[in-house]
């Protein structure tokens, strides 16, 4: 008695294990939680038969069951801060994560998240970079793979502080400095732009137009080669290094 042959599609977005003769196959469950199957499918693509290309030889069901998890961590935080989370799920699932994202999203946003295995051991608590941008989110424990939202609690992100000062008139082809304040976060830099750089393309504007914002720093130098067009109205600002957000402004003369 043969299985009957299925032309459509056996694999139905299931995960597959290669068999290797005398060791067992090896699955990661669906995120899903149902009524699924394990299907033995044989890998024959030389028949010439219609729709014998993916023959089912057995099957056995299997019911994958709820997994749950919780997360607490900081009502609000500082735009481009470090924050901890704590939680509690499955240990040892090491592509499970935390990420900050908008309220309601299903996917985690990879400039702020957090594995939640390193090498097989449980990192508690959790540490996540937010985002740079003000407003409401959510810390959200995914399961991977599979991307199901497990637990969910609100957070409020408030926009980082900081300050920049430069001269008022700047020499073509000199060095000056700008004196700053601010979190120094990963990233964040001080630079010069034209007058009318919009602030939503602040991205391509690297460290050399200016300089790195430190922590604890009061005082960079800017090179004469971050300013390349010529005498004319600029402007130093303080942009984060996530999102590359505008925090603070200086408007400055270039002159012959």
């Amino acid at each position: 008695t043969m299985i009957e042959a299925r032309s459509t599609d056996v694999f139905r977005r299931g995960r597959t294990a290669r068999l290797v003769e005398g060791k067992p196959a090896t699955f990661t469950a669906p995120a899903e939680p149902g009524d699924y199957e394990i299907r033995y499918i044989l890998a024959n693509s030389y028949t010439l038969y219609p729709g014998m290309q993916q023959v089912v030889q057995t099957s056995v069901p299997i019911k994958v069951t709820p997994v749950e998890a919780s997360i607490s961590g900081p009502e609000t935080a500082v735009g481009g801060s470090t924050i901890e989370v704590d939680w509690e799920g499955p240990d040892g699932w090491e592509d499970d994560i935390i990420s900050v994202v908008e309220p309601g999203a299903e996917k985690f946003n990879r400039d702020s998240r957090d594995r939640l295995v390193t090498r097989g051991e449980p990192k508690k608590p959790a540490t996540i970079r937010v985002p740079a941008i003000e407003g409401d989110y959510e810390l959200v424990y995914f399961l991977q793979p599979g991307g199901k939202a497990l637990a969910r609690t609100p957070i409020t992100i408030t926009r980082a502080e900081a300050t920049v000062d430069a001269p008022d008139t700047v020499k073509a082809g000199e060095s000056f400095a700008v004196t700053y304040s601010g979190d120094g976060f990963k990233g964040d830099r001080v630079v010069v732009v034209p007058i009318d750089k919009a602030d939503n393309s602040m991205w391509n504007v690297t460290l050399r137009y200016g300089f790195v914002a430190e922590a604890d720093g009061t005082e960079g130098m800017v090179k004469p080669y971050a300013i390349s067009g010529g005498p004319g109205e600029y402007e130093v600002r303080y942009v984060t290094g996530l999102q590359h957000q505008v925090l603070a402004r200086d408007k400055f003369t270039v002159v012959e």
